[in-house]
């Protein structure tokens, strides 16, 4: 069994990229007791084995259930099937993972992978999250970041855990998932360390709260996405609620600019052209009176020499009537 065991390993080739696993719920969340379904497509040809795995927070995968693709129904492995709440739904070029009535114990990674010839294939994992769940023992809150952040820029992302009963040593975890293929696993832990934690004694039953950070500096544009920390602490594991990334690259910095500057240089055209208008309509106002008043004084003098003018005329062709009658 041991040579066998050892031939599959040291000719299994893992490949992330062929074939293609698209799991495309990243991240789940439920109430306890609820129905849920992590879908899982691959591709039809290629394939001769469906695997499920999961995952808790700083522990290996754990096979969870197997099968040959279309020839025999699945087997589920490390008591999965007891009590029955775990369930295979096939289709053709799918293989969806079905858990009723979930738990705390469920919150975990699950990846979906496919095995071909010496191949194994995964998909990038779902995280399932119990939605509202809080422990007895303690609480995990996320706080809230800049909505928008820019390339370059830098941010702490924090992770307060908060107990008043067990008091020891806290395992945290961060893991991200970010938008398309990237990978929801683990990026950063702070193992099991208490020097962050601080009591108090100030309420009724004395507290112990501990603050872990995750610096984020020279953001880029891959660092979107949702980050969550997990705490494994009291012989538990709660997540948190999540803290959002949001990083837009520079050219909406440029847009935002460049609408400003249109905006200041279309206010700076518009006054320009308003007093021109206003310069051009005085100055027109002002030669118009201009005129008419010199035109009433010259149409004065025409009106007074064009008499003279009749008088004199009036006067010539008079005496040359009476000359030529005489």
């Amino acid at each position: 069994i041991i040579f066998f065991f050892f031939i599959f390993f040291f000719f299994t080739k893992f490949d992330p990229n062929f074939p293609e696993i698209l799991q495309l719920d990243p991240v789940v969340s439920a109430e306890e007791g609820d129905d849920v379904i992590l879908p899982c497509f691959h591709p039809k040809e290629q394939i001769n084995n469906v695997l499920w795995y999961k995952q808790l927070t700083g522990q290996k995968p754990v096979l969870l259930a197997s099968s040959y693709y279309r020839t025999q129904p699945f087997k589920f492995y490390n008591d999965f099937d007891m009590p029955k709440r775990f369930d295979l739904l096939r289709a053709d070029g799918s293989s969806n993972l079905s858990i009723t009535s979930i738990q705390q114990s469920d919150s975990a990674v699950y990846y979906c992978a496919v095995a071909f010839s010496n191949i194994v294939s995964f998909g990038a994992g779902t995280v399932l999250l119990l939605k509202g769940h809080h422990s007895n023992k303690y609480t995990v809150q996320q706080l809230p970041v800049p909505h928008l952040l820019y390339p370059k820029d830098s941010v702490t992302l924090q992770c307060s855990v908060i107990t008043n009963i067990c008091a020891g040593d806290h395992s945290v975890y961060w893991f991200r998932h970010g938008s398309g293929e990237s990978d929801p696993g683990i990026i950063f832990t702070h193992g099991n360390r208490s020097d962050q934690c601080k009591k108090s004694s100030e309420t009724v039953s004395p507290t112990q709260s501990c603050i872990y950070k995750l610096p984020k500096n020279n953001l880029s544009l891959s660092d979107a996405g949702s980050y969550y920390c997990a705490v494994a602490a009291c012989g538990e594991i709660l997540y948190g609620n999540g803290t959002k990334l949001n990083v837009k690259g520079k050219n909406l910095k440029l847009i935002q600019r460049f609408q400003k500057s249109c905006y200041c240089l279309v206010a700076k055209i518009n006054y320009v052209i308003r007093f021109q208008i206003f310069n051009t309509v005085y100055i027109l106002q002002y030669s118009v009176s201009n005129e008419m008043n010199y035109a009433a004084l010259k149409f004065n003098t025409k009106t007074t020499k064009m008499k003279r003018g009749r008088n004199h005329e009036e006067t010539v062709y008079s005496g040359v009537a009476r000359q030529s009658y005489k």
